[in-house]
């Protein structure tokens, strides 16, 4: 049997590195610093910023881009509860589109019938390794000037056409468990 997460002996020794720096939470520290431009590097350019969660990061991304109060975000019916959790928090609404059942990721043909003019925001959920059909997404979205967030949770890597996923928003969700 082999452990899971296989952890290096270097790996240990960074978080250890890490812990005793007190350097734990915080964006703009040494260590966290160093991570978040990395990312920037690995993902071809952009700005990372590190959350303390995927349903944190998910809600910064909605403030970021304005979405108010009964303003609807679209994200797929296939997802974790983050994904709908963060819209609420900013009292916004939730509401779920359909998924291809070949993929889990959202339909685009689905996503393109849900799109009415309180829609704001679209919450992306890359499953499994698979990156959803960002140029049909995005082509919807820009269409009605809707703003796209990628939750890469499920999918840490995953490339669409020989690139790392992209949207208007670079939101990549990081979790020790999935990445």
């Amino acid at each position: 049997m082999h452990p899971w997460p296989a952890l290096t002996r270097t790996a240990y020794e960074d978080v250890a590195a890490c812990i005793c720096s007190g350097e734990l939470s915080r964006s703009g520290l040494g260590i966290i610093n160093a991570f978040e431009r990395r990312r920037e590097e690995w993902i071809g350019g952009g700005y990372v910023v590190s959350a303390s969660s995927g349903t944190a990061a998910l809600t910064v991304a909605l403030i970021a881009l304005g979405i108010q109060p009964g303003d609807v975000v679209l994200l797929p019916s296939y997802t974790w509860a983050a994904t709908a959790l963060a819209p609420l928090l900013i009292g916004a609404i939730p509401r779920f589109v359909d998924i291809d059942p070949n993929s889990y990721n959202i339909s685009p043909t689905a996503l393109a019938a849900a799109i009415t003019p309180a829609v704001k925001a679209i919450i992306v959920v890359h499953m499994h390794g698979i990156s959803c059909d960002m140029d049909e997404i995005i082509c919807h979205a820009r269409e009605q000037g809707i703003a796209v967030i990628e939750n890469c949770a499920q999918a840490h890597g995953a490339l669409y056409n020989g690139q790392t996923c992209w949207a208007s928003v670079r939101h990549r969700l990081l979790q020790h468990a999935k990445s």
